[in-house]
């Protein structure tokens, strides 16, 4: 079998600024941390509330590459808040937004995109559909 080039192996490698994944489940967000580093994310925060994640977010003069966060723990209004909020840093406001969700029917997943997300992911969440989406996500941002 040829060996795997770094690109393949770590598809998420030329990824810069900082992930935010935001889940209230400690073990969820482990999981996602590990698999995004696994694929080449070298700066990774997570955040268990939405709450918390705006605080960070309006505080933060950091570069932000990716949010993710769970419906159940505030996405829709965190979605809104972070693209019309005035208060939120402008490049805040336009940072890829990823939803991951445990209703995937055409209304929740509607919603989600009308409140301004770019991906949805369902939960629980396979690792290979995770990585897909996100470079889906950044792929579309670049156009």
């Amino acid at each position: 079998m040829p060996p795997m080039d770094s690109s393949s192996a770590r598809p998420l490698a030329a990824l810069t600024g900082a992930v935010m994944i935001v889940d209230e489940v400690p073990y969820s967000r482990g999981e996602m941390n590990r698999n995004l580093r696994e694929a080449g994310v070298a700066s990774i925060v997570e955040v268990e509330d939405s709450v918390t994640a705006m605080q960070i977010l309006r505080n933060s003069d950091q570069d932000w590459a990716l949010i993710i966060c769970d419906l159940d723990v505030g996405g829709l209004r965190m979605v809104r808040t972070l693209r019309q909020d005035a208060s939120t840093p402008e490049a805040h406001r336009k940072v890829p937004f990823i939803m991951l969700t445990d209703d995937t029917t055409l209304a929740i997943v509607t919603d989600i995109r009308e409140a301004g997300a770019n991906g949805v992911v369902a939960k629980p969440f396979n690792p290979a559909k995770l990585i897909t989406t996100t470079l889906n996500v950044m792929a579309a941002r670049r156009k």
